[in-house]
């Protein structure tokens, strides 16, 4: 038989599980079984290697029902998780079974398997009585590369503002001592003190600022 492996299904239920029992043995899992349909769980037809989801319904098989799946059958590391469906897959759950290498296919009216993704194409592909039937692995995701530190801007350096802060206080104290050695207009005296008093301050509290978070 091809990819393509023809089974016994003329109805729903307990007639496609059995066909995707006879499939799972063809394709390695000599063991499978069907499960007592009078326990409903995500998990239909199993093995010692594989468990097996049968979906009967006339709606695409969604995220929710593989998400199911995976859950029923975690008390089972290292077996492959199967999916079959009549209707076929949403996308949501095509990307669901990508990312959780869960093999998906499509039951057709005929009776044949039809792997709608790569996991169902390793599977579908295979043989029975194989030694090592091991799951082909994801391909490798791309590492990416590391991150080139940005050079912090002097602007962001607690430091900066400290020197600032000082050469704001030394002009104030520069203009204080002018007002009573020089002639000058007191009132813009007192002004330009002011605000150097205050552009020293602000300063200062950024400075502050910045050194915690360095220090965060």
């Amino acid at each position: 038989m091809d990819k393509k492996t023809k089974m016994s299904m003329s109805g729903p239920g307990g007639l496609a599980e059995s066909a995707v029992t006879g499939w799972m043995r063809y394709h390695g899992f000599p063991d499978a079984a069907a499960m007592d349909r009078a326990v409903d769980t995500g998990v239909h037809v199993i093995a010692s290697r594989a468990v097996a989801q049968v979906r009967t319904s006339p709606a695409l098989v969604g995220i929710e029902d593989l998400r199911r799946l995976v859950h029923d059958s975690q008390m089972r590391p290292g077996c492959y998780r199967i999916a079959f469906s009549v209707a076929g897959f949403s996308g949501d759950a095509m990307r669901f079974a990508e990312e959780c290498g869960i093999a998906l296919l499509v039951l057709r009216p005929d009776g044949s398997a039809i792997p709608v993704n790569a996991w169902g194409e390793n599977l579908a592909g295979s043989r029975p009585n194989v030694a090592s039937f091991m799951p082909a692995s994801a391909p490798p995701r791309p590492v990416p590369a590391p991150a080139v530190p940005q050079k912090r801007s002097i602007w962001r350096h607690p430091m900066t503002w400290y020197v600032i802060a000082i050469m704001m206080l030394g002009s104030a104290i520069v203009g204080f001592l002018d007002m009573f050695t020089k002639a000058r207009d007191v009132g813009s005296s007192i002004g330009g003190l002011v605000i150097c008093l205050l552009l020293s301050y602000v300063s200062f509290r950024y400075a502050q600022k910045l050194g915690r978070q360095r220090r965060w």
